[in-house]
This record gives structure tokens, C-alpha cells and sequence, in this order.
């Protein structure tokens, strides 16, 4: 009789435990996001979906879109590169804009032309502003010479932007300031152009250094 309770007892532990188990790994996280569409990707980023993830990017949703193409970069890597190249040339601004972000990311010094294509004929202002600092994220030289003439934009989070890029890729803070006036703007904008090769020099050298020490 003792030993029938026993494994009863026995039994119905294991039965729980392993419900326990099932609700562990099937329970929704505390913190989850309220939009279930927001939550489905956060979900997928975690099981490194990134096949489900990539059909988020096609929801007629900006904010669906962007959680999508910042849980692809993060799940793929440099690979995501061609799926958010795509979106570059999207008509929703929030979406151009965060494409633009992760992108940079992805390619780092390298690869940026499709960003200096889109800042060519962006016309939004935010979104500009967002591939400026894009390109600032990226550190690459190439985009350097397009960033400097964005100091004399007439919409300020542009210049703001173009500041923060030019001291991201050469390491240099260019002097521009918000009380900076047109013809100090222009000023900062000639000094620069004239010392680019002297800038170009100290930047390889750089990378030169970095890139021996990290890859001996």
C-alpha cells in the first residue's frame, strides 16, 4: 500500500513538474508589448526567426516595419544587408529613416554608396537628418564629403547631424556650434574641404593601427 501512494505521489509530482516546464517556455514574458504585432517580433527575434521576421517587413505598418528591420540586423548580421537596402527607397519616412540607422550599422566603413545615393535626393528633413547620422555611424571615409556641406543645411537637426558625422569618421570636432552663423558655417565648411587630405592621412593611419592591433 506504501509503496502504491509512493508512486501515486510519484506520478502527480511528475505531472507537475512537468507543467511547470511547458508554462516556463510557453509563457508569455512579463514586460511583452501590448501590440501583438510588435510582440510576435520580439518573439521571433528571440528564437533567431529571422525567415519571420523577414515577412514583417512587408506589413503595411511603419511601426511594424521598423521593429522588423532592427530585429533582422540584429538576428543576421551584415547578411540582412540586401533585405534593408530594399527599404531605403520606401515611401514612409519612419521607415526610410530606420532603414537608413540600420544599415549603417551593417556595413561599417564599407558598402555606404546606396546611403549617398539616398542623401542625394532625400527631401524629408528628419529622415536627411537620419541618414547624415547614418553615415557618421558608419565611419566611412567616402562619406566624409558628402556630410561637410550638410553643415550649412537650412534646417538645424541636418547640421546638428552633419557635426556628429564629421566627428564620428575623423575623430575631430569641427567647431560648428547652433549659434553658428551662415558665414561661420561656410568658413568651417572651407577649412575642412582644405584640410581633407591632411584629415584623410590621420584617418588611415587609424585604421591602419586599429585594425593591426585587433587582427595581428
Amino acid at each position: 500500500m506504501f509503496s502504491g501512494s509512493t508512486r501515486t505521489y510519484g506520478l502527480i509530482g511528475g505531472g507537475l513538474l512537468l507543467l511547470g516546464i511547458v508554462f516556463f517556455f510557453t509563457r508569455a514574458p512579463e514586460n511583452e508589448d501590448p501590440d501583438p504585432d510588435v510582440a510576435k517580433i520580439d518573439r521571433l527575434e528571440r528564437k533567431k526567426d529571422a525567415a519571420g521576421i523577414a515577412e514583417s517587413l512587408n506589413s503595411p505598418r511603419e511601426i511594424i516595419v521598423s521593429r522588423a528591420i532592427s530585429a533582422l540586423g540584429r538576428v543576421k548580421g551584415a547578411s540582412a544587408r540586401p533585405e534593408i537596402e530594399k527599404l531605403l527607397t520606401d515611401p514612409r519616412p519612419i521607415v526610410r529613416g530606420n532603414a537608413a540607422s540600420q544599415y549603417a550599422l551593417l556595413v561599417k566603413r564599407d558598402n555606404v554608396q546606396p546611403l549617398i545615393d539616398m542623401l542625394k535626393i532625400e527631401k524629408d528633413l528628419h529622415v536627411r537628418a537620419a541618414v547624415v547620422a547614418a553615415l557618421g555611424r558608419s565611419q566611412a571615409w567616402e562619406a566624409f564629403a558628402v556630410v561637410v556641406p550638410e553643415l550649412d543645411n537650412a534646417n538645424a537637426e541636418v547640421r546638428s547631424a552633419a557635426a556628429a558625422a564629421i566627428l564620428k569618421i575623423s575623430g575631430l570636432s569641427c567647431g560648428y556650434k547652433e549659434s553658428s552663423s551662415v558665414a561661420d558655417r561656410r568658413n568651417i565648411i572651407a577649412r575642412l574641404r582644405q584640410e581633407t587630405p591632411r584629415f584623410k592621412m590621420a584617418y588611415d593611419n587609424y585604421w591602419k593601427n586599429k585594425d593591426s592591433k585587433e587582427h595581428p
